[in-house]
């Protein structure tokens, strides 16, 4: 049901973090936002797919129907719901 891309978020902090509004940026700008009802609890992760599938509290899909991600390398930028960048993704 998915393409199996996914990028796993995880809360190394204290406190639950709500991640609703919050988005996974690559440099060609494609983006994929969370909706409500996603929140991180302390040690707590989200896998986020690109493709489609079923959502569950722990796994959000986002229906795209290409990848996202580019096999050999690519960068993928945290915003929070303002947009500030928290973290950066390189591989």
């Amino acid at each position: 049901p998915h393409n199996g891309e996914f990028v796993l978020i995880a809360n190394v902090g204290a406190q639950p973090v709500d991640l609703e509004g919050w988005s996974l940026e690559d440099p060609a700008r494609t983006r994929i936002t969370l909706p409500p009802g996603y929140t991180i609890s302390p040690s707590g992760r989200l896998r986020v797919y690109s493709g489609p599938g079923v959502n569950t509290a722990d796994r959000f899909y986002a229906g795209r129907r290409r990848a996202m991600l580019n096999n050999r390398g690519d960068r993928i930028a945290l915003r929070d719901a303002r947009g500030i960048v928290r973290q950066i993704f390189e591989y």
